[in-house]
């Protein structure tokens, strides 16, 4: 039977590569953290996309209703057309508001969500940051998303 390569296994595997293309060690460091900050992101939108639909399904459930049904097969690209909704609508900006504000609060709000996966152990030895104190980071990081600014 053949092994799973762990997610170690994998980033070893993509350094050699940079390394074999790139001549400084800089850049190869400068890409393999892109790399990770994007596979962290990668995690968290497929995360939140598997889990609105699992939230629907459920509370459907819960309610004797099918549930999202439209979109796709058992309506598993309800949440892709929610997004293409939500990123087609017009942005009304009330009068007098800060401009460059008012388009930087969401991703503002993102930024403690995406911090908190910062304690997560991905796989054996693949943790961004591993930290004595980590649950209290992870509650004390997950409360900042409340608060207002």
């Amino acid at each position: 039977m053949q092994e799973i390569m762990s997610l170690f296994q994998i980033a070893k595997m993509l350094r050699a590569l940079l390394e074999s293309f790139l001549p400084d060690q800089q850049l190869v460091d400068i890409c393999m953290s892109l790399i990770n900050i994007g596979a962290i992101f990668t995690i968290i939108s497929l995360s939140a996309v598997v889990l609105v639909y699992a939230e629907r399904k459920v509370s459907a459930f819960m309610q004797r209703r099918s549930g999202p049904n439209r979109v796709g097969p058992k309506g598993i690209f309800q949440s892709v057309a929610d997004m293409v909704k939500l990123m087609a609508k017009e942005d009304i900006m009330p009068d007098g508001a800060d401009r460059w504000m008012w388009m930087l609060a969401p991703m503002l709000l993102f930024i403690p969500a995406a911090a908190v996966f910062v304690v997560f152990p991905f796989d054996n030895k693949a943790i961004f940051a591993d930290l004595n104190i980590g649950i209290f980071y992870f509650i004390a990081i997950s409360a900042q998303s409340v608060l207002p600014f």
